[in-house]
């Protein structure tokens, strides 16, 4: 099976090195921990930046930048006792749930969908959109005094997931689908 794997690797990097070249190679670049994935080989160290940098450039679109910036504005007002009527009360429970949902559907990409797209089923965000209402306005108001029990919320709540799963998550898909595309052309030029 070791056999097997090396050859797999050696054909799939450079077909031109010999077992021992190959071998040597690896303890030069000292990357003892190696990760196998269906496209071949990388250096322990490779898979975590490329991690990053791609995790970083899907997750940090546009409207989920726009969440992040809607939720911190939010509670810079609330702390500086100037709050904004309406939006103070629905707004960050409206980008509360897609936030949730668009780091779990990233990682779910990673983890289970080899880096592409995964997407939600309608029913599955209502019931990620329950779970939220159920733990931030039925259980913590019992505990803490910053939550409130409020049907407004839990409206809110359902509402950003209905917003997330039509607009921003075929979007997500639609911009995965052409990073995919734009890498396997660029993968076809340079081999």
């Amino acid at each position: 099976m070791a056999k097997k794997a090396i050859h797999r690797i050696k054909t799939n990097f450079n077909p031109s090195l010999s077992k021992g070249q190959f071998l040597e190679e690896i303890r030069q670049t000292d990357c003892f921990l190696y990760v196998f994935n269906f496209n071949g080989m990388w250096c322990y160290s490779n898979v975590n930046r490329r991690l990053l940098r791609s995790l970083s450039r899907e997750l940090f679109d546009g409207l989920f930048i726009f969440y992040w910036f809607c939720w911190f504005f939010i509670r810079f007002t609330r702390t500086n006792h100037f709050p904004i009527p309406f939006l103070n009360g629905w707004l960050t429970d409206f980008v509360f749930v897609p936030i949730i949902i668009h780091c779990s559907s990233i990682m779910g990409s990673y983890v289970f969908n080899n880096g592409r797209a995964h997407g939600y089923p309608l029913y599955q965000i209502w019931i990620i959109s329950f779970f939220t209402s159920l733990l931030f306005e039925w259980i913590m108001p019992q505990y803490t005094t910053y939550n409130t029990g409020d049907i407004a919320d839990v409206a809110a709540y359902f509402a950003g997931g209905l917003f997330y799963f039509c607009f921003h998550q075929s979007f997500y898909i639609k911009k995965n689908h052409q990073l995919i595309q734009d890498r396997n052309n660029n993968q076809k030029f340079t081999l």
